[in-house]
């Protein structure tokens, strides 16, 4: 008995003993857990403190503000507008810091684009615009509006910041030159206009007076199909000009008013619309238009191109562009010579494509502009001349006082069937390409001052002559290549 009370005392002390070690066991782990709690709260502290002092210094924590802005003023688009999804509108959409950056940047809002093609304006719109616009400070706005839609009240909204344009393109309903009426006398900043209007044929009936009072414009485009007459602007001063759609008796009408031109532009005249103009019609007689500043022309003419050359005067041009907009013409050769001659001007540009020219007519064009720098010839109605290639590679063993045409040339496009063998294009280009020399002339060979080193070559070839093309020519091209001419090849 003594026995089983010894035992049973035994037991309970044992029980006893280990129902404190769990105690103890569970206190320990609880105290463990709560040391571990109050550690990661404490690591994430410090996590996130570190985190954040990592941030600040962040490279782009160290750009000045200054830089920043620039870096946002260049990834605008081209045509800056209202969408929250495109640059400036998304850059606020960043941080807190971009976004005051963003605002505190006139720049970034001194231009927008609006279209409204299949849409219309609303009231927000006119809010936005003038959110927009009131960002910019007093910088000099660049506003284009392109659409059906410009109403009275998205008029008149525009129509606040006109001291402050700079650079206008309207392309909308010529009625609604009627909407903008309070701009006159109101735009001493603007330099551009472009009046790309959406014209019927008695669209413009009256004379517009609106952009007549603008002592800073200089570049003008007038709306495609529309005298110069029915538009009063400050003529005198332009010094670029472009028309479209309008026969080359009203063109030089508008030149003679024009005498500081330096750029003329001459697209596409509507002489289908007049069947005189394509019959028996007689060119009235005309004064020469003298343009003493004019150095670029860039023209596309059909029938009447040898009126237009039989009536300038252009002494200082030194870049012209002519595309034909005709499958068939006669090039007015004799026409065009005279130009040159009467002018004596040192073309350094010159640009022909889909001329019908033969290579006699081109030769003779090229020994009388000695000073080219920069030929682009492509044409689809050639008659291939070996002779013509032949002139243009620089021959060193020559007697002959000009060994090659436009010594000058920097830059040449053309196309292959501008003769008949390939290998010549090897011959012209090794013939003036000079890598050591290339930041000087070559030294003169028997007498004759040698060319100019080609800078880029952009070579189109036909597609029935790519595989021999590339079999034969394009390897040994590459050479030049790699030793930094800038070659490049279109296949057509």
């Amino acid at each position: 008995m003594l026995s089983d009370q010894a035992t049973k005392l035994s037991n309970t002390s044992e029980g006893f003993s280990v129902h404190n070690a769990i105690t103890d066991a569970q206190n320990t782990l609880a105290q463990i857990d709560a040391e571990i709690a109050r550690l990661q709260a404490k690591r994430n502290s410090t996590s996130l403190r570190l985190r954040k002092l990592k941030a600040m210094a962040s490279p782009i924590r160290r750009i000045p503000v200054e830089v920043i802005a620039h870096i946002f003023c260049c990834s605008l688009p081209d045509k800056p507008d209202l969408r929250v999804s495109r640059s400036p509108l998304v850059l606020g959409r960043v941080c807190g810091d971009w976004r005051k950056i963003a605002l505190s940047t006139p720049r970034l809002w001194s231009s927008l684009h609006l279209e409204f093609w299949l849409k219309r304006s609303t009231p927000f719109t006119i809010i936005a615009i003038e959110t927009w616009f009131s960002r910019s400070h007093d910088c000099p706005l660049t506003l284009a509006v392109h659409g059906t839609d410009l109403a009275p009240p998205l008029a008149q909204c525009l129509a606040k910041f006109s001291e402050r344009w700079q650079h206008l393109d309207l392309d909308t309903p010529a009625s609604s030159l009627a909407y903008l009426s309070a701009i006159r006398n109101r735009l001493p900043r603007l330099q551009s206009l472009n009046l790309r209007l959406c014209l019927d044929d008695n669209d413009v009936t009256q004379v517009v007076d609106t952009f007549e009072n603008a002592p800073q414009l200089r570049a003008v485009v007038l709306p495609h199909h529309t005298k110069h007459s029915l538009f009063q602007l400050p003529w005198h001063q332009l010094t670029k000009l472009i028309v479209s759609g309008i026969a080359i008796e009203d063109v030089l009408s508008a030149l003679h008013c024009c005498p500081n031109l330096v750029e003329l532009g001459v697209v596409e005249p509507a002489l289908f619309d007049d069947d005189s103009l394509l019959e028996d019609y007689t060119f009235p007689k005309r004064p020469i238009v003298s343009l003493p500043q004019l150095q670029k022309l860039d023209i596309s003419i059909t029938v009447q191109t040898a009126e237009f050359f039989d009536h300038l005067l252009l002494p200082a041009l030194h870049d012209l562009s002519m595309i034909s907009s005709l499958i068939t013409g006669e090039w007015p050769q004799s026409e065009f010579m005279s130009l040159l001659f009467r002018s004596s001007c040192n073309l350094t540009r010159l640009t022909f494509h889909d001329l019908e020219i033969g290579a006699g007519e081109l030769l003779e064009i090229l020994e009388h502009t000695p000073l080219l720098v920069e030929l682009d010839f492509i044409t689809y109605c050639f008659a291939r001349d070996d002779n013509l290639m032949k002139k243009l590679i620089y021959d060193t063993n020559s007697d002959e006082e000009h060994p090659c045409l436009i010594r000058k040339l920097e830059v040449l496009t053309f196309r292959n069937d501008l003769f008949n063998d390939l290998s010549f294009v090897w011959d012209l280009v090794n013939s003036r390409w000079f890598p050591d020399e290339s930041d000087s002339e070559p030294e003169p060979r028997n007498n004759f001052e040698g060319p100019s080193c080609l800078r880029k070559v952009r070579l189109h070839v036909w597609k029935n002559k790519v595989e021999e093309f590339e079999n034969t020519i394009m390897p040994l091209l590459a050479e030049f290549r790699d030793e930094g001419l800038d070659i490049e090849f279109m296949k057509r």
